[in-house]
């Protein structure tokens, strides 16, 4: 189920792109069918009377190819018939259903709930994958202040952000992460989230680093979107070798590990959103008496 997730996310992402190339993704999405047939022969009776979590994004990569089906139908984009015809044999009965859409928003709705109780705020919370003008400094700083907030073991405080502006930079640091594909060169700075090493002794402490990080780096993504900043967090599960890439490109000290990245800037009047679809809270709990 990781595997389709793993590739339905990225042809939900193109669905929001405001200048989308139409035909994207052919070879991830013949891939996405193949194991969604898969899971289907093996897995899908027993799911769907669990309504586990497997089956809820199994029906979200159908819901998915129905509706980039029907946005290449709406675009007057032919698809090539032999792959068409691969996606209407999974998606069938999907025609007078709801399919899922990407979900269309305005700048204002987006911002809407930024000062709400936290339930409102945090669902309001959305990567953003389309920009639109700058962001001003003294609000990128009172988010980065916020962020402080966030805890860590022993206090150690070991969150530290790269501001990536200038336009080379920003473009080569974009080109190294990889992850970033027709909205990344869009956005105004780029954060580079890393946390300082040196606090953090011996082999059981090895993991630390990162929870840390996480933690600060989600602080962050809150903090920035109650300034009103759209973010999108950049994934950094990078080879060593893009990791030296990196470090040559930006003076980033060897004591400090690179967590992630986040494209931030101003969202344009109108956008879309990747649905992005969060399982139910009773795939996630287990409770031990």
């Amino acid at each position: 189920m990781m595997r389709i997730i793993h590739l339905y996310h990225p042809i939900e992402k193109g669905l929001t792109i405001s200048k989308m190339r139409l035909g994207f993704g052919k070879e991830n999405i013949l891939n996405l069918i193949e194991d969604c047939y898969a899971y289907k022969d093996r897995y899908l009776t027993l799911a769907a009377e669990q309504n586990s979590a497997g089956f809820q994004h199994y029906n979200q990569a159908i819901n998915i190819l129905a509706e980039y089906k029907q946005v290449h139908l709406d675009s007057g984009f032919e698809l090539e018939s032999d792959f068409l015809e691969k996606i209407n044999t999974l998606t069938k009965g999907l025609e007078n259903e709801f399919i899922c859409q990407q979900i269309e928003t305005t700048r204002e709705a987006y911002f809407a709930d930024v000062d709400s109780l936290f339930k409102k705020f945090s669902a309001s919370r959305h990567s953003l994958r389309n920009f639109e003008g700058k962001i001003k400094n003294e609000d990128l700083i009172k988010a980065i202040e916020l962020a402080q907030n966030a805890p860590s073991a022993c206090n150690r405080q070991p969150g530290r952000v790269h501001v990536v502006e200038k336009e080379i930079l920003k473009h080569r640091v974009l080109e190294i992460q990889g992850g970033n594909r027709g909205f990344g060169s869009m956005a105004d700075k780029v954060l580079i989230v890393t946390v300082e090493t040196a606090g953090y002794r011996g082999l059981a402490e090895r993991n630390g680093m990162f929870v840390d990080g996480g933690i600060y780096a989600m602080n962050l993504l809150y903090a920035l979107h109650s300034f009103r900043i759209g973010a999108c967090p950049l994934n950094w599960s990078s080879t060593p070798n893009k990791d030296i890439l990196l470090r040559k490109t930006i003076p980033i000290s060897d004591s400090h590990t690179v967590i992630m990245m986040i494209a931030c800037g101003s969202p344009p009047e109108k956008f879309k959103l990747a649905s992005s679809k969060r399982s139910s809270v009773d795939t996630v709990i287990s409770y031990h008496s």
